[in-house]
């Protein structure tokens, strides 16, 4: 038996295309993890403390965040999706505003 029979025989080719694309998507994203050698935990923290930031300054929909690892010609990446509900006041903003009240 060849090397390229045995593979087919692991990987048919009559798989429909959607599992076909699933299956590649979650293979980049075990190898992105794998190459960024970034454990679980670690992408968790991250992903609080960037939206902890991200909350300062929009107030962002919570159920629909998507965030990870993407890997795409050698380079992996950190995707971040964060649907944005309505822009908060800017800092500086807040800060006008406070010395205003003080003044008066």
């Amino acid at each position: 038996m060849k090397v390229i029979d045995f593979l087919e025989m692991l990987f048919p080719r009559n798989h429909d295309a959607d599992s076909g694309q699933q299956a590649k998507e979650r293979l980049q994203a075990v190898l992105a993890h794998d190459r960024a050698t970034i454990t679980p935990e670690i992408i968790d923290t991250m992903r609080r403390e960037i939206l902890e930031v991200v909350a300062c300054y929009v107030d962002v929909d919570r159920d629909e965040i998507e965030f990870g690892l993407e890997n795409s010609q050698r380079i992996t990446s950190l995707i971040a999706h964060f649907p944005i509900r309505k822009v908060k006041r800017t800092t500086t903003e807040k800060m006008n505003s406070t010395e205003q009240s003080k003044k008066t």
